[in-house]
Formats: C-alpha cells, sequence, structure tokens
C-alpha cells in the first residue's frame, strides 16, 4: 500500500507541477524524472521503515510463547512436541511497537490519508481555475474578452 500512494502522490505532483510555467520551483523540480523518482523512493523508505520497524522489533522468545499456548490449550502439547518450532502470537507477549504498528495504520488510514486526498483536491481545483483565468480560448485569441463570446461558434468568427 505505502508503494500505490507514495505513486499516485508522486503523479499528482508531477500533473500539477507542469502546469505551472518554467522557472517556478514546481515545475524546475519535475522537468527532471530523476527528482520524481528520488522523492518517490524517500516518500516509500520513510513509509516503509514506519511499518517494518515496530514488527521487526516485536520478538519474543520461542518457548516462552509456546509455554503460554500450552497452559492456554493443553491440546498443543502434542503439537509442540511434534513440531517444535510451532509458535504463533500470543496476546499476552506483544509490546508497545504492535500497539504503534496498529495505532500508526489506523492514523495513516483514518486521517493523514483522507486529509492528503482533500488537501489535493483543493490545490488541483485552485491551480486549474488559475489556468482557467489565464490560460483559455481568450487569452490566445486577440480582441475576444471573456464577456463578449459565449460560444465556440463565436469564436470561428474572430480566427
Amino acid at each position: 500500500m505505502t508503494m500505490i500512494v507514495t505513486s499516485q502522490f508522486t503523479q499528482l505532483c508531477y500533473r500539477v507541477s507542469a502546469t505551472y510555467t518554467p522557472g517556478d520551483w514546481c515545475h524546475d523540480v519535475s522537468v527532471k524524472l530523476v527528482n520524481l523518482y528520488v522523492i518517490n523512493c524517500g516518500a516509500t523508505l520513510i513509509l516503509g521503515v514506519l511499518t517494518i520497524v515496530p514488527a521487526a522489533i516485536n520478538t519474543h522468545d520461542p518457548f516462552k510463547e509456546q509455554e503460554l499456548f500450552i497452559d492456554d490449550f493443553p491440546a498443543l502439547l502434542t503439537l509442540v512436541t511434534k513440531y517444535p518450532n510451532l509458535n504463533g502470537y500470543h496476546p499476552d507477549k506483544n509490546n508497545i511497537s504492535l500497539y504503534m504498528l496498529y495505532y500508526y495504520g489506523m492514523f495513516l488510514a483514518a486521517v493523514i490519508y483522507p486529509s492528503a486526498t482533500i488537501l489535493a483536491l483543493f490545490i488541483v481545483l485552485r491551480r486549474m481555475r488559475h489556468l482557467k483565468l489565464t490560460v483559455s480560448i481568450y487569452c490566445t485569441v486577440p480582441g475576444i474578452r471573456s464577456t463578449s463570446v459565449s460560444t465556440v461558434e463565436e469564436i470561428g468568427d474572430y480566427v
């Protein structure tokens, strides 16, 4: 999911920055595709580290967890003797890292992604409104004012 989010964000940044004129910092950053790849890789790396680190530091002694499983479910004793590496998730043995991962995911899904989507929508709409006012058919055909022409057929008379 991290790759999907960062690639969609990179595409959005490129599409919005392509509407700017050369000389604006947004346009200058997106001119080279390498810059967008670096930004995408950096965002993926940051989100990936935030996801993987809590799961990686959640390590426990597997034999102590087996004892907890056997105490809860005595029928597992035969399986543990047959398969000594049998292990699993026991709720009594989790630490803060799993809670961090859980709350981090919930925070991203409930707050960050919807907020970023709404913010991106407003940025795109603002930029499109600006383009409509500055780069339109009225700007390209001399002598036409926005109030004097109402249809495409009338524009043909001026061209």
